[in-house]
Order: C-alpha cells, then structure tokens, then sequence
C-alpha cells in the first residue's frame, strides 16, 4: 500500500479514527481519576564503611562492593526486618488488617502475611556513586506511607546492629567456655612443674648446670694432667728398679738422685773429704792421725750416700703408684660428676618440656581470654555502622496515577489504536478512491479518467480535465 492510499483510507475514516483516539484517550482520563491513588515515602540511610572499627581500632573491612549493597538491599526487604516494621506499628492489632487477612483465604499467619503484603510495596534503590540507600513505600495514604518507610528505616538499622552483635554473642559463649578448659589445662600444668621443681630442688637450674660443668671440664682436665703423670711416673719406677739393680754407678745418675740437694751436697762432701784423703796421704802418710780421721769421716758418709740414693730411687714406685691411685680417684670423680651433669640436662631437659607446656597453656589462653573480650565487647556495641540520613515525610501529592504521564501515553496509544480501527474496517471492504485503486483491484490497463483529480488538503477544486492513454 502506497502512502498517498493509506492517506486516502485515513481520511475517508477520519470519523472512525477520531472516535477511537477520543475513547482510549477519554477511557485513560477516567481510569486515571477513578484509579486509588498511591503514595510514596521516602527514607535515606546511609552505610559507614570507611570508618574506625570501635573495638580493635582499626579501619573497618567492609567495602561499598555491589554483592555488599545487593546483601544490605536483602537484608532491608527480609522477612525479619518487615515483622519489626508488623510489631512497631501494631498492624497485627488493626481490624482491618485482620478482615483482609480473612478474606485472602490464606494459610499464613496474620503477621508473616502482613509482613508480605509490607515486602511487595518497599522498594530500596542504592545510590550510584555513594553508599545512601534510599527506602520508598507506596502506600495508599500519605502520612502511613511516611511511617512505614521511616519504621523501615529503624527497623533495618536495628537489625543490621543485631547481625553484627549476635555473631559476637555467640563467640563469646564459645570462648568461655574454651577459657575455663585452657585455664584448667594451665593448672595442672602449671601443678606439674611445681611438683616437679619441689621434688628435685631446681631453684636455678642454669646456673647450677654451668657450675657442674665447669667442675666436669676441671676433672677432666686434672684427668689428663694425672694420665700423663702417671705414666712417667710408671717409666721412671721402671728406670729406678733397673738403676737399683745396676748399683751405685747407674743410681747416680738417676734424675730424681741429680735434683736431690741433700745427695748432691752429700756428694760434694765425700768428694771434698776424698780429696783431703789424697792430700794427707801425699803429705803426711797413710798412718798420720789426720789421714786416718778423713778415712773415717769419708767411708762413714758413703753408706749413708748410699742409703740416701736407695730411698730416692725406691721412692719412685710409691710415687708411680700414688699417682696411678690418684689416676683412679679422679676418674672416679669424673664418672660421678658426668652422671651427675647427665641427670641435670636430663632435669634440665624435663623442666624445659614442662615450662614449654606452661609457657603453651599461658598463651593459648591469654590468646582466647583477648578474643574473648574483644568479642565480648563487641556484643555490646549500641551503634552499627548503619545512619540514617534522612526521614520520610508525607508527600504532597500521589505517585501514582499520574494523569499527565498516563495521557501522553494514551496518546501515543490512540495514534496507533487508530491506525489499526481504520486499517481493520478497510481491508474487508476495499474502495476505490483513485485511478491507481481500480487499476489494483481489476488487473486491467488504465485508459483514462474523467474529473478533476482531487487533492488531500487541496485549498482550491482542481481543473476538470480528461487524461487519455
């Protein structure tokens, strides 16, 4: 269809067309005035999620994420937040609520239907570049609108600081009860220890195992002192038997007889008194009373050299063997003091596991006694992190309907329900209004046409003329 055709259609049903525009646009109007009125409510609340936690004073971990709003947004239109709302304004009481409630025929009860009915008409819009929600009721009047947006408001602030506080309670329980069984658990190890401490004397453990051993390291060291000793003590005994064995001669030359004094002064003696004896014996004769007086000072002395060499040399086996006695005390001693530093680092070792399981059980509860007063402080915050910024006031005029809105769109609506009622009476009774019709609705060749050729919105009548073909 031609556009110059669908004009022709229109305005030869302009009346028909008209008729429908004035009567969905009439309809709309009186829809619209008779339509209940609605009313909007609007409260704003806004989430802190950059501020200090209150009680560990550090910076809070929320975040303005759109799963966090999404989550804030459910938690406003729950079913616990909307029975708050049911139980504040006591619509559980109102007469009205309770007829509606019986005429719905439902199973539900009245508070949890009511709280329904409440849920259906919040709507909760987040603010695009802040963290302000902003809670709208519609309601069918102004001033309850208002209360139960603002009740919502409350209800949800309340709420949001019960789901922050409740968690807390919760711990706190569990954590006294985990601090009773780690306190107890630090008693007995703390009894333990004490026990342990009173039944072997451990004041300074540490100090009293460097004095061991220090003592230790000492007989060790007077140990290998005493080893070496008696070794050369066992090689000179061996020597001095065999120097004794071998007389006079191989007894001298002992070391042991060269740094005795009283030998080697004996020594000079026979050496001095020998040589007055061959100076009197050159001068005066061997049977001068002088020659004899040195003879018997001389031969009196050489016994008494010799017993005196024949003690120092038999002196050296007791010395051997004094100190190979000796030897064996310290090694005695050594083997004592070493079980004794050995019982000590195992002591040592035992008092060190206990402390550790002191030290272990003092921590772990310090640890949940802190986590269990920060949560314990927690439980009792009176403020969440939840403001409400501003109040909903009763509206000055409806939200809906809007009689401007509903006209401009019943309008629009008009144009095409016209269209249509026009197309539609057209299409099953087909005229010809044009050259072009007749020739579409025959098939056959134009030859001519007779008459003016009118015009749509012609200001003046055309000339009658005749067109040939």
């Amino acid at each position: 269809m031609a556009l110059d055709q669908f004009f022709r259609i229109f305005w030869a049903r302009k009346w028909l067309a008209l008729a429908t525009f004035l009567l969905i646009v009439g309809a709309t109007v009186a829809g619209t005035m008779l339509w209940p009125k609605k009313y909007s409510a609007s409260a704003q609340v806004m989430l802190n999620l950059k501020g200090m936690d209150a009680v560990s004073g550090l910076p809070s971990a929320a975040s303005a994420t759109g799963g966090f709003l999404a989550t804030e947004l459910d938690v406003i239109r729950s079913n616990r937040v909307a029975l708050r709302v049911v139980d504040e304004l006591k619509f559980a009481a109102s007469p009205q609520m309770q007829r509606d409630h019986a005429r719905s025929g439902t199973v539900a009860p009245l508070r949890e239907w009511i709280a329904e009915q409440l849920i259906a008409q919040v709507r909760v819009k987040p603010s695009r570049d802040s963290t302000v929600l902003e809670i709208t009721y519609h309601g069918s009047d102004a001033r309850l609108a208002a209360v139960v947006a603002n009740s919502f408001a409350k209800a949800y602030i309340d709420v949001a600081l019960e789901l922050r506080v409740e968690p807390a309670r919760q711990q706190v329980k569990w954590f006294d009860e985990r601090a009773r069984s780690l306190r107890e658990a630090l008693d007995v190890a703390q009894t333990r220890l004490s026990d342990y401490q009173r039944r072997t004397g451990i004041v300074s453990l540490d100090e009293r195992l460097d004095v061991e051993n220090a003592r230790l390291n000492e007989l060790s060291t007077q140990l290998t002192s005493l080893q070496a000793v008696a070794s050369e003590s066992q090689k000179r005994a061996q020597i001095a038997g065999e120097a004794a064995a071998g007389g006079l001669t191989m007894m001298s030359v002992l070391p042991e007889v060269l740094q005795s004094g009283l030998i080697q002064g004996m020594k000079n003696e026979l050496n001095r008194l020998e040589g007055r004896q061959s100076e009197l014996a050159a001068n005066l004769g061997r049977n001068h009373p002088d020659y004899l007086k040195v003879s018997e000072e001389a031969a009196a002395l050489r016994p008494r050299l010799l017993n005196e060499m024949r003690a120092v040399v038999s002196s050296l086996p007791r010395t051997a063997q004094l100190n190979t006695q000796r030897v064996a005390e310290v090694q005695s001693a050594l083997d004592r003091q070493r079980t004794r530093v050995l019982d000590l680092k195992e002591q040592r070792d035992r008092f060190t596991v206990l402390a550790r399981d002191v030290e272990a059980a003092q921590r772990a509860f310090d640890e949940v006694s802190q986590r269990s007063s920060k949560a314990g402080l927690e439980s009792q915050l009176r403020q969440g992190n939840v403001t409400l910024l501003d109040a909903a006031v009763p509206p000055a005029g409806p939200s809906s309907p809007l009689l401007l809105v509903n006209v401009i769109v019943s309008m629009v609506l008009g144009v095409f329900a016209s269209i249509a009622a026009v197309l539609f009476a057209e299409l099953p009774n087909r005229r010809i209004r044009a050259a072009i019709d007749a020739t579409a609705a025959t098939g056959l060749p134009l030859l001519g046409t007779v008459g003016g050729r009118r015009r749509l919105f012609a200001r003046r009548p055309a000339t009658p003329q005749l067109s040939a073909y």
